[in-house]
């Protein structure tokens, strides 16, 4: 069964946001090519400091694969933000067959 989860980020205290955007945006791309990811996007909030970040994966393997990534590592050690909440999804209707294809069709293209 994949997971789903909705990460809200602060940025830290000092740090420059378009800093934050512009390494996150490197992690989204890279991480959308992974085999195990279904999807992986970074949201702005009204509030200036902090930021979402929407991911499905295909298991919690494939999650725990993603932060051994030397592009996430790289990320977490430059300590740009900090999680003030990671809380895992489950929908009431699993994503049925259907919406996987479609965007593994979509990474596919990619």
């Amino acid at each position: 069964m994949n997971c789903t989860y909705l990460a809200h980020l602060t940025i830290n205290h000092g740090v420059n946001r378009s800093t934050v955007i512009e390494a996150l945006k490197d992690v989204e791309r890279l991480t959308q090519l992974e085999p195990g990811c279904f999807l992986f996007r970074v949201f702005e909030t009204p509030n200036e400091n902090e930021l979402m970040i929407w991911e499905v994966f295909a298991s919690e393997d494939a999650l725990q694969e993603h932060y051994k990534t030397p592009y996430t590592e790289a990320y977490f050690k430059k300590g740009l933000t900090s999680v003030k909440s990671f809380t895992r999804l489950d929908p009431l209707q699993p994503l049925n067959d259907v919406f996987q294809t479609q965007i593994l069709n979509v990474k596919a293209k990619k």
